[in-house]
């Protein structure tokens, strides 16, 4: 059997598509609100996030191992082909960032994977539906509501104002 001259590497190129490209529709509304405070830019955000939920669009979501299933796997143990037994049940719960100045807790919506990595919260994310991130926020009694890149534009998204945008998607 002949081996391969070179290991050929299967990493993200730029042919491959960003599954998180439209976001930055949601950044750019968003970028435009801390600038202005107009009522139609907040319109504009509102729609976006509705049209990102009807595209089924993802985002990338820190989570947290909640019985701490990951801090027994090191990684010189980890052989490349060969499974990885956990040791236990994984758990995992969408991570909160908390704001400084209230203290209040806020589930993050990342608009790029560059966005999530500014400053990172979590070892472990995943793709996660924007629709199930701002209905977590909306029903979770854990947070106040979704930030939009938090470590970027920061823009908060209360709970008022996910309901209203719930009203309207019709969910």
């Amino acid at each position: 059997m002949n081996k391969p001259a070179k290991y050929e590497r299967h990493d993200i190129t730029e042919d491959t598509p960003d599954i998180y490209e439209n976001n930055k529709y949601i950044r750019i509304a968003a970028r435009r609100i801390r600038k202005t405070d107009s009522i139609s830019d907040k319109e504009m955000l509102l729609a976006v996030l509705l049209k990102r939920m009807e595209q089924e669009g993802e985002a990338p979501m820190p989570m947290v191992d909640v019985n701490g299933v990951f801090d027994n796997i090191l990684p010189e143990n980890i052989r490349i082909g060969e499974p990885i037994s956990l040791g236990g049940e994984l758990r995992l719960r969408m991570a909160t960032l908390t704001d400084d100045n209230d203290g209040t807790r806020w589930f993050p919506l990342f608009t790029s994977q560059e966005e999530c990595q500014k400053h990172p919260v979590s070892n472990v994310i995943i793709n996660a539906s924007i629709e199930v991130i701002l209905d977590n926020g909306l029903k979770s009694d854990r947070v106040s509501g979704v930030v939009i890149d938090p470590f970027g534009v920061s823009l908060k998204l209360p709970k008022e104002i996910l309901a209203l945008l719930f009203d309207v998607y019709g969910k």
